[in-house]
């Protein structure tokens, strides 16, 4: 014998459902007796941005860089005549003056001794020359005779063949300053720096 079970369940109809509502407002409402105010909503903070003095000036932006520095102007020094290089009077990095001496060859020594002695052997002849020219003019200032004037005159022409044919000895013209050609022959062995600047590179 098979068993039925009927389960009935609550349910409000929905006329009932709204009615419930309405009256437990009411009551809530009555019951307190006071009257609701909405409380006032809580400001949100005004946020707080950061002020700057500001001044006049220039603005400067820096860059990183990758690159090569190359000089605007550069000049190559080298020596004159072949030889060995004694001395070297600066290096690489080194920040030199116009005229300063960079290096020396080995030579340079010998020529300035061979300078030196061909100084004094000019200077001789120079001495010799001067003193015929001298005694030509203390001649003449005395009134000597013609005959001693004239001799003297040719002591004086052959004090200027003399030291002519000195200078030509020595490969030094006779019609070119001839301490300016001595010190060029010298300088031929030595480096100057022909300007104010900086060494980049040593051969």
């Amino acid at each position: 014998m098979k068993r039925r079970f009927l389960i009935r369940t609550a349910a409000l109809r929905p006329a009932a459902l709204v009615l419930f509502i309405a009256l437990a407002s009411l009551l809530a409402a009555c019951g307190s007796g006071q009257v609701i105010s909405e409380s006032t909503p809580t400001p949100f903070p005004t946020p707080v941005r950061p002020t700057f003095t500001v001044q006049r000036g220039d603005i400067t932006v820096e860059a990183k860089l990758n690159g090569r520095v190359m000089p605007l102007a550069s000049h190559t020094v080298y020596f004159e005549i072949i030889g060995q290089v004694k001395e070297v009077y600066a290096n690489v990095n080194d920040v030199v003056k116009e005229g300063q001496l960079l290096g020396e060859l080995a030579e340079a020594q010998e020529l300035r001794a061979k300078s030196d002695e061909t100084r004094r052997i000019i200077r001789r002849a120079q001495i010799d020359l001067e003193i015929a020219e001298l005694t030509l003019e203390q001649y003449q200032s005395q009134g000597r005779s013609a005959a001693e004037i004239k001799i003297q005159e040719l002591q004086v022409e052959l004090a200027q063949m003399k030291l002519d044919e000195v200078l030509q000895s020595l490969g030094i013209d006779p019609d070119s300053p001839v301490l300016d050609e001595l010190d060029a022959q010298v300088a031929q062995a030595r480096a100057f720096a022909p300007a104010d600047g900086t060494v980049i590179a040593a051969v």
